[in-house]
């Protein structure tokens, strides 16, 4: 039987901030360990940011697994999905437009302020930023979901791995983005199947520092390979961004030595 381990997310920095050291440690296990994106964290935008993002996710995964890229393009309950391996490490990108936190969730005019948001409380229709898949349904996007992961679980031997995700509840979760609560809610709608990790989003920067050392470099390393190579991109895009320079590391700092988690 080989270990597994998911984490389910909105967006492509988001497994690195809130829960980088446990991530790492399941690579370093030597078990085989599945990303899946919901939305392309594309803030609105048409100008490859969206790609730079997903090539930042990516070249976090080959810092921990180092290996060959591979990409595919693989049928979930008839959507096509982009998957890229690289090591032990799997990831897949549903790439459905973001909801923007500036406009509560409710998405941004380049993609016709669609949502996960919208989708999961009036079933308002979303397609893909790349045009690749489109969703009519909340139970769609959920039942969707829940076939990536009983797919790799049924390959991978393990009947119960483990799940991590974004925590849908506000009591223990307050300030989020609205894209982090609806993809929780995803994964709550199966997580009868798993038992799961429910994270705590942006609220930890508010909280004790609790990770020892060790850990907090893992985050660090993970956040950095990030950065560079969304600089990296966006620089060949025409637009050079170092976000994390440009925040002083406010926003990244205040997250790397703390993780919250329930079970």
């Amino acid at each position: 039987m080989a270990p597994i381990s998911f984490y389910v997310m909105a967006h492509q920095d988001d497994w690195q901030m809130f829960r980088g050291e446990q991530a790492w440690i399941d690579i370093q296990a030597g078990g085989r360990v599945v990303f899946v994106y919901t939305t392309a964290g594309d803030a609105g935008r048409t100008d490859g940011w969206w790609e730079a993002r997903e090539q930042g996710a990516i070249a976090c995964c080959r810092l921990a697994s180092p290996g060959q890229l591979k990409y595919a393009v693989q049928q979930f309950n008839g959507h096509a999905i982009t998957v890229v391996t690289c090591g032990a490490t799997a990831s897949y990108f549903l790439r459905l437009p973001d909801g923007n936190l500036d406009n509560g969730g409710y998405g941004t005019p380049a993609y016709g302020y669609q949502s996960l948001l919208q989708l999961q409380l009036s079933n308002k229709a979303m397609t893909a930023v790349d045009g690749s898949a489109q969703y009519t349904t909340w139970h769609d996007l959920c039942a969707t979901v829940q076939k990536i992961l009983s797919w790799e679980t049924a390959n991978s031997g393990n009947a119960s791995p483990w799940v991590n995700c974004s925590d849908y509840d506000t009591t223990y979760n307050p300030g989020d983005h609205p894209d982090h609560y609806a993809t929780g809610a995803v994964v709550l709608s199966f997580a009868v199947e798993y038992p799961v990790a429910w994270w705590v989003g942006y609220d930890i920067a508010n909280r004790n520092p609790n990770l020892p050392p060790d850990q907090v470099g893992m985050k660090y390393r993970l956040i950095f390979r990030y950065n560079d190579t969304m600089l990296s991109e966006t620089t060949m895009n025409g637009y050079p961004t170092d976000e994390y320079a440009q925040a002083a590391g406010v926003g990244y700092d205040d997250k790397m030595q703390k993780s919250y988690f329930r079970m």
